[in-house]
């Protein structure tokens, strides 16, 4: 929390569209706001959606069962258009921007620095679920990465993924 959800002209028969408004808490100082038309019958959105410091840490439990990676930090940002057409079979796009800041990876392996950034902005992002992704322009300040091609060419990625 907090979470505030103010829906207009919603009917609970799924006859016409609602407009929702979503102002959320996201962890400790996370925001998630949203905002646009939802029809439930069948399933689609028009949806303006943005995010401050989102902390990327909760993304632990995705990563650990495929790389020996930790998320030391990382705050994400962003700033969406969604378009969700249907459900069955999903179709969707997201245009926007996005920014991914103070991210730092550890390779728990060696407990080196993986992968860390003071800020990476992402400008023009155009996605269409199963068809293609286009992105306008990257930014990256401060950017490190420790990668090392072993005798036997596998890479440092190699080592840390779990098969």
């Amino acid at each position: 929390g907090p979470l505030n959800l103010d829906l207009q002209n919603f009917d609970s028969l799924n006859k016409s569209p609602f407009t929702l408004k979503l102002d959320s808490g996201v962890g400790r100082q996370g925001k998630l706001q949203a905002s646009g038309e939802v029809n439930l019958a069948p399933v689609s959105a028009r949806l303006k959606v943005s995010t401050q410091d989102i902390d990327l840490r909760v993304a632990q439990a995705y990563i650990s069962p495929f790389i020996r990676l930790e998320l030391r930090s990382g705050m994400l940002g962003s700033d969406m258009n969604v378009d969700l057409k249907n459900t069955a079979p999903l179709a969707f796009s997201v245009t926007g921007k996005a920014q991914v800041n103070q991210l730092h990876t550890l390779d728990t392996i060696k407990g080196r620095d993986f992968v860390k950034w003071q800020q990476l902005n992402v400008d023009g992002l155009d996605y269409r679920h199963g068809d293609a992704l286009s992105i306008a322009k990257v930014t990256l300040q401060q950017p490190y990465a420790r990668f090392m091609i072993n005798e036997d060419r596998t890479t440092s990625v190699d080592d840390l993924l779990i098969p």
